[in-house]
């Protein structure tokens, strides 16, 4: 009985369950259709809570704020979400926080940033819905801008170091500076200066001085700079002390030379020039077989002429020359000259005199002997045309045409005598010698040089400069002097001559050109006499000369030497002792 009860209730619960899924069965197909739709609907919300934010975003904030201005924008919508949160890692500190403020998120740092410690920040947040999901994360990367808050300093409190005066070097220390900023604008140094300008010192960027002048000892046995650095941005450091110690270079020399000697020429006694004289050799040593010592006494005075104070037309009673340049003359006195012992003659290329008809009687030179001295110093600088003529004396046509008979002139470094024939001298097709050009460096060294020429009526010309003939060496023999030929001048009647001295006269234009730039002190021209070698040694032999030590002064590996003109004196020796002795024993007279 039981097991039929049992088995009508299995059979009733199978017919309900069929009757169920009879009584169901044409409403089954849209329950799956509205829970796909469901399905749907939640994948969609679930992927907006997820797209919330941005994958990533950019900040910058500046060491002295705490704001972060973030790229882009966190936007959020404050119906859904209520808060964000910042994902931290362990060991890892992120000072900041994020507030949702008017649907934004805005971060912050909880203190001021220091970029000197850490430039920037990388980390992850979220954000939270109001039903307390969370989004996906985003990316967030925090760059801490640098502000120049650090002044440079150097890597020492001072400097010092020490050189030896009398040497320009390309580096005599190196300053170095730092800066703690964490950018290169801020943080690097660009530029280094030496404050007090008056010391002869330069400092370049990267911070190595230089002297901008040999150093001197006695001037200043210690410089003492005060120098700064700047960082890119030109913050200034405080300025440091650099001591540079200037060494003193013992050089071995005399001391007990008297820097004046007041004495007169010519008298009968002569005069101790050093009495006092001694020689410093500092701390050198040589062993007493090696060392040797040479010196040497010159005499020069202030006389133009080499230190001579003779006239050479007083040498000679059978010489009378005219002076073409005296001083105080109505043709000379509108002259720019210097007063003195002997005068001198400013000539600056545009000046120039014109020697007058009674004293010059319109000489030929062509058809006399005659000789011309004269003083002077070129100045070679003054013309930027190396081929200007630049004449000492000229006689040319003094109208109608502008011929040059006779000249002295530099010309590119060389000292040229022109003397042209006339018509009436000979064949006018036959030539002859016209132009003497002698290549020599007195010309242009812009010193006092004399300079003696003679010529003979059979164009025989010879040159004395300084006393001393001109001899061309062996490689010059022939093209020093370089010797032009030329045609003599064509006949034209009632034409004259000017002299004139300092330029040559153009009468084409009424004017002097080619003129000379330097200053002449004489210019003496002797007519139908010449000067003899033994004039010109007279001329030029001082009367002041040097009187060397007596020969018994001297000891073994000693000498004394005086040259011809008894102006300069070597002396050389090996005994320190015997070199000042022979120094001490020096006179003049």
């Amino acid at each position: 009985m039981c097991n039929n009860k049992v088995a009508s209730l299995a059979v009733s619960f199978l017919l309900l369950s069929c009757g169920l899924a009879r009584a169901t069965g044409s409403s089954m197909t849209p329950l799956k259709y509205q829970m796909s739709l469901s399905n749907e609907n939640d994948d969609d919300y679930l992927s907006q809570k997820e797209n919330v934010l941005e994958k990533s975003y950019h900040g910058l904030i500046r060491e002295n704020e705490t704001l972060v201005e973030i790229t882009p924008l966190i936007k959020v919508d404050e119906e859904k979400i209520c808060n964000f949160r910042i994902l931290k890692k362990p060991y890892h500190e992120i000072p900041f926080q994020i507030e949702l403020i008017n649907n934004l998120g805005i971060l912050k740092a909880r203190r001021t940033l220091n970029c000197e410690k850490r430039k920037s920040y990388h980390f992850e947040i979220m954000a939270t819905f109001c039903d307390g999901t969370h989004s996906a994360t985003a990316n967030v990367h925090i760059t801490v801008i640098d502000i120049n808050e650090y002044a440079p300093t150097f890597v020492q409190p001072s400097y010092v170091t020490e050189v030896d005066e009398g040497r320009l070097y390309k580096e005599i220390i190196r300053v170095e500076a730092t800066d703690k900023d964490c950018t290169p604008l801020f943080g690097d140094v660009c530029k280094y200066e030496i404050l007090n300008n008056d010391q002869p010192f330069i400092i370049d960027n990267e911070g190595s001085i230089k002297n901008t002048e040999p150093l001197s000892h006695k001037a200043s046995h210690n410089h003492i700079l005060s120098v700064v650095a700047y960082d890119c941005a030109m913050k200034e450091s405080a300025p440091i002390m650099v001591s540079i110690k200037v060494r003193r270079v013992c050089d071995a020399r005399f001391l007990g030379i008297p820097e004046r000697i007041d004495y007169t020429a010519s008298t009968t006694e002569s005069l101790s020039l050093f009495p006092n004289a001694r020689l410093e050799l500092c701390d050198l040593y040589c062993g007493k077989q090696n060392l040797n010592i040479h010196t040497s006494v010159a005499l020069k005075t202030k006389h133009i002429s080499f230190g001579c104070d003779r006239d050479i037309s007083n040498c000679s009673t059978g010489l009378s020359f005219i002076d073409l340049l005296p001083r105080n003359a109505e043709w000379t006195k509108d002259l720019s000259y210097d007063e003195g012992f002997e005068p001198v003659f400013h000539f600056d290329g545009s000046t120039g005199v014109i020697v007058p008809d009674a004293l010059s009687f319109h000489h030929d030179f062509s058809t006399r002997s005659f000789s011309i001295v004269t003083i002077f110093r070129h100045s070679s600088m003054a013309s930027g045309n190396k081929h200007t003529k630049e004449h000492i004396i000229c006689s040319a046509d003094d109208h109608k045409m502008n011929r040059h008979h006779m000249a002295l002139f530099v010309r590119n470094c060389r000292l040229i005598l022109l003397l042209r024939k006339n018509f009436n001298e000979g064949d006018l097709n036959i030539f002859s010698p016209a132009e003497w050009r002698w290549k020599i460096p007195h010309v242009c060294d812009n010193e006092w040089h004399h300079y003696a020429l003679s010529v003979n009526q059979l164009s025989k010309v010879e040159l004395y400069i300084d006393g001393v003939r001109f001899e061309n060496s062996v490689e010059d023999r022939h093209n020093n002097p370089e010797v032009i030929d030329d045609w003599p001048l064509h006949a034209a009647h009632g034409v004259n001559t000017t002299l004139s001295v300092g330029a040559c006269y153009q009468s084409s234009e009424n004017r002097l050109k080619h003129g000379f730039n330097g200053d002449i002190s004489q210019i003496k021209v002797s007519i139908d006499t010449i000067l003899s070698a033994e004039d010109v040694r007279c001329g030029t032999n001082c009367a002041e000369h040097l009187l060397p030590p007596p020969e018994s002064l001297l000891e073994a590996g000693s000498q004394v030497q005086a040259n011809a003109q008894m102006n300069e004196i070597y002396i050389q020796g090996q005994s320190k002792s015997n070199v000042e002795l022979l120094l001490q024993k020096n006179s003049v007279c």
